[in-house]
Protein backbone atom coordinates (compact mmCIF):
# COMPACT_ATOMS: atom_id res chain seq x y z
CA UNK A 1 0.00 0.00 0.00
CA UNK A 2 2.02 2.57 -1.23
CA UNK A 3 -0.23 5.70 -0.98
CA UNK A 4 0.39 6.22 2.27
CA UNK A 5 0.06 9.91 2.91
CA UNK A 6 -3.95 8.93 2.99
CA UNK A 7 -3.98 7.47 6.18
CA UNK A 8 -3.01 10.72 7.95
CA UNK A 9 -1.37 8.64 10.81
CA UNK A 10 -3.60 6.21 10.95
CA UNK A 11 -2.61 2.62 10.84
CA UNK A 12 -4.65 -0.38 9.42
CA UNK A 13 -5.32 -2.83 12.26
CA UNK A 14 -4.62 -5.74 10.17
CA UNK A 15 -4.86 -6.38 6.38
CA UNK A 16 -6.07 -9.77 4.96
CA UNK A 17 -6.67 -11.14 1.40
CA UNK A 18 -9.69 -13.92 1.76
CA UNK A 19 -13.32 -14.18 0.23
CA UNK A 20 -15.53 -11.62 0.48
CA UNK A 21 -18.56 -12.84 -1.31
CA UNK A 22 -19.97 -10.17 -3.65
CA UNK A 23 -17.34 -6.90 -2.50
CA UNK A 24 -14.03 -6.04 -3.34
CA UNK A 25 -12.98 -4.95 -0.13
CA UNK A 26 -13.89 -4.21 3.10
CA UNK A 27 -12.92 -1.55 5.63
CA UNK A 28 -13.84 -2.24 9.87
CA UNK A 29 -14.94 0.36 11.85
CA UNK A 30 -11.97 -1.04 13.85
CA UNK A 31 -9.42 -0.07 11.24
CA UNK A 32 -9.21 -3.70 9.32
CA UNK A 33 -8.85 -4.06 5.81
CA UNK A 34 -9.88 -7.10 3.63
CA UNK A 35 -9.50 -7.73 -0.15
CA UNK A 36 -11.18 -10.31 -1.97
CA UNK A 37 -8.46 -12.64 -3.78
CA UNK A 38 -10.20 -11.95 -6.86
CA UNK A 39 -8.44 -8.29 -6.67
CA UNK A 40 -5.34 -9.84 -6.90
CA UNK A 41 -6.34 -10.86 -10.77
CA UNK A 42 -6.92 -7.32 -11.84
CA UNK A 43 -4.71 -5.13 -13.08
CA UNK A 44 -2.42 -3.06 -11.19
CA UNK A 45 -4.30 0.33 -11.35
CA UNK A 46 -7.59 -1.33 -10.84
CA UNK A 47 -5.94 -2.41 -7.31
CA UNK A 48 -4.70 0.79 -6.72
CA UNK A 49 -7.91 2.15 -6.86
CA UNK A 50 -9.83 -0.62 -4.43
CA UNK A 51 -6.40 0.09 -2.54
CA UNK A 52 -6.67 3.99 -2.43
CA UNK A 53 -11.06 3.06 -2.35
CA UNK A 54 -10.34 1.20 1.01
CA UNK A 55 -7.78 4.08 2.52
CA UNK A 56 -10.33 6.39 2.06
CA UNK A 57 -12.47 4.96 4.39
CA UNK A 58 -10.20 6.22 7.09
CA UNK A 59 -11.13 9.28 6.42
CA UNK A 60 -14.84 8.84 5.05
CA UNK A 61 -16.63 5.52 5.95
CA UNK A 62 -19.68 5.93 4.06
CA UNK A 63 -19.09 6.83 0.19
CA UNK A 64 -20.49 10.89 0.20
CA UNK A 65 -19.27 13.38 -1.82
CA UNK A 66 -16.90 13.90 0.22
CA UNK A 67 -15.79 10.73 -0.05
CA UNK A 68 -15.51 10.44 -4.06
CA UNK A 69 -13.72 13.54 -4.29
CA UNK A 70 -10.97 12.13 -1.37
CA UNK A 71 -10.73 8.98 -3.87
CA UNK A 72 -10.62 11.60 -6.96
CA UNK A 73 -7.62 13.62 -5.15
CA UNK A 74 -5.34 10.76 -5.99
CA UNK A 75 -7.17 8.14 -8.17
CA UNK A 76 -8.80 10.44 -10.53
CA UNK A 77 -9.79 7.73 -13.84
CA UNK A 78 -11.53 5.86 -10.62
CA UNK A 79 -14.89 6.09 -12.32
CA UNK A 80 -12.42 3.95 -15.24
CA UNK A 81 -11.34 1.30 -12.25
CA UNK A 82 -14.89 0.98 -10.85
CA UNK A 83 -16.42 0.41 -14.21
CA UNK A 84 -13.47 -2.48 -15.40
CA UNK A 85 -14.83 -4.34 -12.09
CA UNK A 86 -18.20 -3.67 -12.79
CA UNK A 87 -17.66 -5.41 -16.50
CA UNK A 88 -15.02 -8.01 -15.51
CA UNK A 89 -16.01 -9.77 -12.17
CA UNK A 90 -17.88 -12.52 -13.46
CA UNK A 91 -14.89 -13.28 -15.54
CA UNK A 92 -12.72 -13.24 -12.95
CA UNK A 93 -12.67 -16.89 -11.11
CA UNK A 94 -9.78 -19.61 -11.33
Amino acid sequence: MRHEHLRSGVSPGGVEVRELGHRWAACSAAGDLAFHWKCMMAPPTVLDYVVVHELCHFHQFDHTDAFWNEVDKVVPAYREHKEWLRRHEAGMDV
